[in-house]
């Protein structure tokens, strides 16, 4: 492969991370709104049983918004709420990484600039970390059915063992005494009396 196949091999595989990134970033947004909602009762009712539950939820809402993005852009991924809580565990922590790293840069230098370094930054990190994630738990890919083996190929010619042929039994006739034979092998061709050849056969009855 030339080196400018690669370079744009590598371009294409960063714009698809880039892309991973922000469609993750509005999918789990979307999700997120309403998670708020559900986060709101389950707190009235039960304070730290209602906090720990809504918690539980986002994390598992972040996996599955990780999962519907890879199957979108990579490969096919496990299903169940066990393998989305764990991408969401990864992928939480990810998010919060950036967050923080975005809000530094915030305080430090500019709003501007922690909204540039969130456009330059997060994308790029949510693509990479959640394609990892998702490959973690991807689908084994389906087996090919394999055609099978003619009986006969250039490669492997058939056994030139044939079946017997069809036999019958032969009806001849001596010219010289007059003497019928019924034989079955076609090798007698001599009247076993005198040695005349025989005549032409024919089927017996």
């Amino acid at each position: 492969m030339q080196g400018g196949e690669v370079l744009r091999t590598d371009a294409r595989t960063f714009l698809k991370l880039y892309v991973h990134g922000i469609l993750f970033s509005l999918l789990s947004t979307v999700l997120s709104l309403g998670w708020v909602f559900v986060a709101a009762f389950l707190i009235r009712f039960g304070f730290l049983v209602g906090l720990a539950i809504a918690i539980g939820l986002l994390v598992l809402l972040t996996g599955f918004a990780n999962a519907m993005v890879s199957r979108l852009l990579w490969f096919p991924v496990k299903g169940g709420l066990w393998v989305y809580f764990q991408q969401g565990l990864i992928m939480s922590l990810v998010v919060v990484l950036v967050l923080l790293l975005i809000a530094g840069v915030s305080f430090l230098f500019s709003p501007v600039g922690g909204l540039v370094a969130g456009f330059l930054i997060a994308p790029p990190a949510y693509g990479i970390v959640g394609a990892w994630v998702a490959d973690l738990f991807r689908l084994p890919a389906p087996r090919r059915r394999v055609a099978p083996t003619a009986l006969w190929s250039p490669d492997f010619p058939v056994s030139s063992t044939r079946s017997p042929p069809e036999t019958f039994q032969r009806h001849v006739v001596c010219p010289t005494c007059g003497t019928g034979y019924d034989f079955v092998s076609d090798s007698i061709t001599r009247c076993p009396k005198d040695g005349t050849p025989l005549r032409g056969s024919s089927p017996a009855g």
